[in-house]
């Protein structure tokens, strides 16, 4: 799918430098290309495992540069809150005493990282707390260290 391939070319590398290199190999990530059990898709999702299984809590939601999607129930920004939710739930019932999830929302070249935590029950509080572009032009590359350090201060 189209988001898929975006991800791929324009932000898998920074997710694995960033994110993942030298990382445990209890972490774990994937492409969604069939509907979750919620009935919708999410483009990519990092997490860890437990038990072997896979457990996510950073998500990325991904629209390329012109493209718009005509079919689906909710927006991007829903469909990332809900699924960080999800996590946040999941985490509960593991008995986490903070749970927190992370998302990207990737909406053509700009993108959002948003953290939501569970502040009481039943009561999730999301925040923005980086604002970042994605290389476009070979111009733009000297932005990419200010956007990892951003990234990994978070």
């Amino acid at each position: 799918n189209s988001e898929v391939s975006f991800i791929d070319k324009h932000l898998l590398l920074f997710v694995k430098e960033a994110l993942l290199k030298d990382s445990s190999k209890n972490l774990v990530y994937g492409f969604d290309d069939a509907k979750e059990e919620q009935g919708y898709m999410l483009n990519l999702k990092l997490g860890y495992k437990h038990k072997r299984k896979p457990r996510y809590a950073f998500f990325v939601e991904a629209k390329g540069p012109n493209k718009t999607s005509i079919y689906q129930a909710d927006d991007d920004y829903v469909r990332l809150m809900k699924q960080m939710k999800t996590s946040i739930g999941i985490q509960v019932d593991m008995g986490f005493q903070n749970p927190k999830s992370l998302g990207l929302l990737v909406e053509s070249w700009r993108c959002k990282l948003y953290s939501m935590k569970l502040v009481e029950e039943a009561i999730y509080l999301p925040a923005m707390i980086k604002r970042f572009w994605l290389v476009e032009k070979i111009e733009q590359v000297i932005s990419i260290l200010s956007t990892v350090e951003g990234v990994m201060l978070k």
